[in-house]
């Protein structure tokens, strides 16, 4: 076992649905999930005080969403495939 933790739906195998992962290092996510991958709005924390709350897509920040990074710069607009957009 690798100590992350699950808690939420899956379907066939795959988290999918609404869910919180935990990873052993403190990381999080808790949102909406699809076949396995982040999808959907949701809340990311990462151990070095950044975060992100919005919309996923295939893993990765997509459409609007706000991202506060651990130095204290934000930045809330659109984001496609994981860069900022418009």
């Amino acid at each position: 076992m690798n100590g992350n933790i699950y808690e939420g739906e899956y379907f066939k195998g795959k988290v999918h649905g609404q869910g919180r992962y935990v990873w052993h290092t403190g990381e999080y996510y808790e949102g909406q999930w699809n076949q396995g991958m982040k999808d959907g709005h949701g809340v990311w924390e990462g151990i070095n005080g950044d975060s992100y709350i919005g919309q996923w897509k295939d893993n990765k920040p997509y459409g609007f969403g706000k991202h506060i990074w651990g130095n204290g710069d934000v930045y809330e607009g659109e984001w496609k495939a994981c860069l900022r957009h418009g």
